[in-house]
């Protein structure tokens, strides 16, 4: 998740959209960026770019999740919860023992 672009916009999809006044009608314009928008898709102030179906930016990957990493963040947390479940149960019959 690290290591994965979360996805930002082509420059050439940029380009074409900005040259079309049909296709710059149909997304937003961001003020930040200075660049079109597509659906779904929001600035991100941390990393500073557009990134395509923006979730949040997370602070323990240090990266935006976003439509290409999604899939291994979900895994992230999964893997997470495994090995934190894994500990508890481990450690359950010593800590229950101590009294």
């Amino acid at each position: 998740t690290v290591f994965t672009d979360p996805g930002t916009v082509p420059p050439e999809w940029h380009r074409a959209v900005a040259a079309d006044r049909r296709l710059a009608a149909d997304h937003r314009y961001c003020t930040k960026s200075g660049l079109y928008r597509p659906l779904r898709s929001h600035y991100c102030s941390v990393t500073r770019r557009v990134v395509l179906n923006l979730d949040h930016f997370c602070p323990w990957v240090v990266n935006a999740v976003g439509f290409y990493n999604r899939k291994f963040f979900v895994l992230f947390l999964l893997y997470t919860l495994l090995s934190c479940s894994w500990v508890l149960l481990t450690l359950l019959p010593s800590l229950l023992d101590v009294g």
